[in-house]
């Protein structure tokens, strides 16, 4: 038997069925269903945010941890080491060790490469140097006995310094 069937002619019974809003419920409805959405909606932004932060950080931890797990297995890490530089200008190699070795270590050699064209640059007499290579006044001038060169016409370099000259003239002489 159906409910209906069950409950005596004429009762009432109570049912949820689809019923015309009213101008002003139809109103109410909209406001709810407008903030409803903005709480929504900034709801999804805080989390989205928080979610973007969270990545971020789990990330981040996920590289300290593989750092971590190579410096574990190799037993080595790496920090800042205070080096030296020898420039070995006949052969033009630049070679670096590390200073907190024994120099004999051979671990102690951390580098050679080649020179740079700047670090191979000599500066000619007359050619204005660059700031750092630039004569102190503590400097003594050049005294009159320094050789002094002077191109000549036909692609030689003439002499000038006192024994040069006394040189030439005892050659004139003889």
């Amino acid at each position: 038997m159906s409910e209906q069937q069950v409950q005596a002619k004429g009762a009432t019974v109570v049912r949820e069925l689809r019923c015309k809003l009213s101008p002003e419920a139809l109103a109410a409805k909209g406001k709810a269903l407008a903030a409803s959405e903005l709480k929504r909606s900034d709801i999804v932004e805080r989390w989205l945010i928080k979610a973007r932060d969270h990545r971020a950080k789990l990330k981040e931890m996920g590289e300290d941890i593989d750092q971590l797990a190579k410096d574990y297995e190799s037993g080595e890490e790496t920090r800042k080491v205070e080096c030296r530089q020898e420039v070995e200008e006949r052969t033009g190699v630049v070679r670096t060790y590390r200073t907190d070795m024994h120099p004999d270590d051979p671990r102690a050699f951390v580098e050679e490469r080649a020179l740079t064209a700047d670090e191979r640059q000599r500066w000619l007499p007359g050619i204005e140097l660059p700031a750092a290579a630039q004569p102190t006044s503590d400097s003594p001038p050049p005294s009159d006995d320094e050789d002094e060169d002077e191109p000549q016409g036909n692609g030689t370099v003439r002499t000038n310094s006192k024994t040069a000259k006394k040189r030439r003239a005892a050659r004139k002489g003889k």
